[in-house]
């Protein structure tokens, strides 16, 4: 019981808050009280008489309290009533945490530099710092963030708690684009440097940034550049680029057809056996048990050598598994990684004589 009407009290709220300087009228009036019923001042001429004194004065100050009249300690109750009364009690319900969701944009782009200098953040710490202020002002103590991202695991954290420095550093190797239109809700925050689409009910924290120069189409004989202001043609110099092709016959043949019409179309040289180029696609030249890959709307039968594949990226950070396939072992059914990609190099376990089926080939 004694529980209940306390957490009923710690619920209570106040609509005039201000009414509570009213306390002062029932204070004074007892402050007027006591100071009227305080005994005469005597005129001290020796010390036995100034002993007198002081012991009728203790005796006065102990019955200072009973000389208030009752008729004035109802008179302040009343008042005291009356100003709880004119502070407007009532229930106070408790609050519902609120839910925030942060999508944070890992693409490339939101790595750059945010202005010239080697000071300067990066375009996703500008961003950032832009959403925790808006969390700042929007965010209620108790309210728990929802954090997303293209590459990381989400995450739900406490407002105004920043997620782990490995959580918001920049991924290696390929990042796809955030798909907004996903996540375009009340309470949502988008983190990027710029957004593909305006948002309808989300908020954009977008950091923009200067201009990136640099080459944005790259052809046999030409180069197209970005200067900051307009895109510039000039002619191409310097070696052809180089691609290199290791383990046709281990390769499925739909493969080796696309990536040389690949090469071919952006004028790359293709390159056979074990030289190196920029880009080396190699097979790994082993049988294993039948599989079926599926990806994307497509499927994909033949034979994979996944232990293999799975020893070649032991070790790489930077290695990711870009196909798995099904396969039936004697023990039951296994995952093996049938492509394995890392910058300049991409393995392929998969063979088969069969070309990828479905509506997405």
């Amino acid at each position: 019981m004694a529980s209940t009407l306390w957490d009923d009290w710690l619920h209570l709220g106040w609509s005039r808050p201000l009414a509570f300087l009213a306390l002062g009228l029932p204070l004074a009036l007892l402050w007027w009280c006591r100071r009227a019923h305080r005994p005469l001042p005597w005129a001290i001429g020796t010390v036995a008489l100034w002993k007198e004194v002081a012991a009728q004065e203790r005796r006065d100050s102990r019955k200072e309290s009973r000389r208030i009249p009752p008729a004035v300690w109802v008179a302040c109750g009343a008042l005291g009533a009356g100003v709880l009364a004119l502070a407007g009690p009532h229930r106070q319900e408790a609050r519902i945490p609120g839910h925030w969701t942060v999508v944070v944009d890992h693409s490339p782009s939101t790595s750059l530099p945010w202005a010239p200098g080697s000071g300067s953040p990066s375009r996703l710490e500008k961003a950032l710092a832009v959403a925790f202020e808006v969390l700042g002002h929007r965010g209620q103590p108790g309210d728990l963030v929802h954090w997303r991202s293209n590459v990381r695991p989400d995450l739900e954290l406490a407002l105004g708690e920043e997620p782990p420095s490995s959580w918001l550093d920049p991924p290696v190797g390929h990042a796809d684009e955030v798909r907004w239109e996903l996540f375009d809700g009340e309470r949502t925050l988008w983190v990027t440097d710029a957004a593909s689409i305006e948002p309808q009910h989300a908020v954009l924290c977008a950091s923009g940034g200067d201009a990136v120069p640099g080459p944005v189409l790259v052809e046999p004989d030409r180069v197209w550049d970005w200067d900051g202001e307009e895109l510039r043609e000039r002619a191409r110099v310097g070696p052809p680029r180089t691609v290199s092709l290791e383990g046709r016959d281990s390769m499925p043949p739909a493969l080796v057809d696309l990536f040389e019409r690949w090469a071919q179309e952006r004028g790359l040289a293709l390159l056979e056996g074990g030289e190196a180029g920029a880009l080396r696609l190699e097979a790994i030249e082993a049988e294993g048990p039948a599989v079926v890959a599926r990806r994307d709307g497509w499927s994909w039968k033949g034979s994979a050598a996944g232990q293999r594949l799975r020893s070649a990226g032991d070790g790489d950070k930077r290695s990711e598994v870009w196909l798995w396939g099904d396969g039936v072992l004697p023990g039951g059914v296994d995952r093996f990684p049938l492509v394995l990609a890392r910058p300049g190099r991409i393995v392929v376990a998969l063979r088969s004589d069969r070309e990828p089926e479905g509506d997405r080939v």
